[in-house]
């Protein structure tokens, strides 16, 4: 028969430190995330005891956000749908295409080489 064994485990230390913009930014880039993806905007959550609005207000106060918040995103999901959005061309679209030569005389005897290509899926 084995005897039991009693291991005492210590309770864990929870410590908790404020990170400043250019650590959090040194951390983000350490692990792999650009710091031009991610910003870092500290927030303070401050807990305020408004003791005349009852539990059903305060609760209909947070769904009205949430509902505030939910149509922010939808209309900004439309903005970005009916946004205008680049056209790429390729052989299949091409309705009309036209490239010209020219050059640029710069004013000390040299000059600039430039072509001029006009693309369009209209056909002509």
């Amino acid at each position: 028969m084995e005897r039991p064994v009693v291991n005492v485990v210590q309770y864990q230390q929870e410590e908790i430190k404020q990170v400043d913009g250019y650590e959090a930014a040194a951390l983000l880039a350490k692990y792999g995330y650009s710091p031009a993806n991610i910003s870092y905007n500290p927030t303070q959550t401050e807990i305020t005891s408004n003791s005349t609005l009852t539990f059903e207000e305060m609760i209909a106060e947070q769904g009205r956000k949430q509902a505030e918040e939910r149509m922010r995103q939808y209309i900004e999901q439309q903005r970005r749908l009916n946004a205008p959005r680049a056209i790429s061309f390729d052989q299949n679209n091409v309705g009309y295409s036209e490239t010209k030569y020219s050059s640029i005389d710069t004013g000390n005897g040299d000059s600039i080489g430039i072509q001029i290509q006009i693309v369009t899926d209209m056909k002509f």
